[in-house]
């Protein structure tokens, strides 16, 4: 295991939590981490915990450990922005293969787009067409599959292929309408709106 960065104060209280979470036992399973979610307030969230937990579970036994559990709040909490976006795109990565498929992509972002509904209560449908938009954005060897490779690549290098706050307010609609007209209004102000920040 990789050298945790967390102080000793904080992972005792981590250390603490999960063994209150586990006990008696010395591992957590999917419902209980499911309870830890919810005290971070994304109890909601169940495609996510889902997610966070078998990406944790390297060896599929069901069962999270101790060390597995302070290793990925370590990298949410202390970790590199690699290490995130790492983190990240084996949450998406449904069935381990190292490359996103379209239904893997869509099955996230509809799940994403779930959880940002019940935090905000905006209602944002993304329809089939809109969702195979939004993936040839990040299919950028445009072969049918987003290879992690080219996931880090686009998310270390920080340009914003897709506007995710323009996509998660107003829809996937709205965002290929502004591609098809480039110099409308709102385009514009948007445009200007990313060079004053």
């Amino acid at each position: 295991m990789a050298q945790r960065r967390f102080e000793d104060k904080d992972y005792e209280s981590l250390k603490s939590k999960f063994n209150k979470t586990a006990s008696p036992k010395a591992y957590i399973e999917l419902d209980q981490f499911r309870s830890i979610m919810g005290l971070l307030g994304l109890r909601s969230a169940s495609f996510l915990a889902e997610r966070i937990f078998k990406a944790i579970d390297k060896d599929g036994n069901g069962q999270m450990e101790l060390a597995e559990f302070v290793l990925v709040m370590d990298i949410l909490v202390n970790g590199t922005t690699q290490e995130k976006h790492e983190f990240g795109f084996k949450i998406l990565d449904l069935d381990g293969n190292n490359e996103l498929s379209f239904q893997e992509f869509a099955t996230a972002l509809q799940n994403i787009m779930g959880l940002w509904y019940s935090m905000t209560g905006t209602s944002i449908k993304c329809d089939e067409e809109a969702l195979q938009y939004l993936f040839r954005k990040l299919d950028v060897q445009q072969v049918g599959r987003v290879r992690k490779a080219d996931y880090l690549t686009i998310m270390e290098d920080g340009s914003e292929i897709i506007p995710w706050y323009e996509l998660l307010n107003y829809g996937a609609q709205y965002l290929i309408n502004l591609e098809e007209e480039p110099q409308s209004p709102k385009r514009l102000q948007l445009q200007r709106q990313k060079t004053v920040s």
